[in-house]
């Protein structure tokens, strides 16, 4: 009697397969994220440094906040006007206000790098759509925070005012934590599904 061998259908095809289009997509949105991360990082330790050290014309304080290359405009004076306890204060209001958007970009990166491997709709990516909605909520109350701290120590008169960014960031802080509820329900279904037998 013959014995025919049947092929293992569950055996995984051989050599690297390539990945998808939505996989290369994701990758170079990481990698893009990354990039932006670091540069927006740097950005922050040298503004915050250039307001505690840099005495010079192109950098002033004045309504709306600090001008990079803003000229002798009405209303800014330079950063040797602020004595060292204020310009403190100036590298603290700083990082505050640049910290959310390193927040974002980080966890938006870390994101990403889950979509190019092909967990969409995990615990992981619910979580991390619910930390950059946090974000955006630190990301819309940080510049009225930071105003009125620096109404408190003197550096300015100007009354906290709301820019359209506000409701915005809150809009999209709202749309991101339905977003990441969805997907939530849907890696559930998901698991349900598969462990269905």
């Amino acid at each position: 009697m013959e014995v025919i061998p049947f092929p293992d259908l569950a055996k995984a095809p051989s050599g690297p397969q390539t990945p998808s289009r939505w996989e290369r997509i994701c990758r170079a949105l990481a990698l893009a994220l990354g990039v932006a991360f670091i540069v927006t990082l740097l950005f922050a330790v040298s503004l915050a440094l250039a307001v505690m050290f840099y005495d010079g014309p192109n950098l002033r304080f004045g309504v709306g906040g600090l001008s990079l290359f803003a000229g002798d405009s009405p209303g800014s004076v330079t950063m040797d006007a602020f004595s060292v306890s204020q310009r403190l204060v100036g590298v603290a209001l700083v990082l505050l206000l640049c910290a959310p958007a390193v927040f974002i970009l980080h966890q938006a990166r870390l994101l990403a790098a889950a979509f190019s491997k092909g967990r969409m709709f995990s615990d992981d990516c619910a979580q991390g759509l619910r930390r950059i909605a946090w974000g955006f909520v630190a990301y819309a109350f940080a510049p009225p925070l930071a105003h009125g701290v620096a109404i408190l120590v003197g550096m300015t008169g100007d009354p906290i005012w709301l820019r359209f960014e506000f409701f915005g960031a809150l809009l999209l802080a709202a749309l991101l934590a339905l977003l990441a509820q969805a997907n939530a329900r849907a890696g559930a279904i998901e698991q349900d599904r598969d462990g269905f037998v």
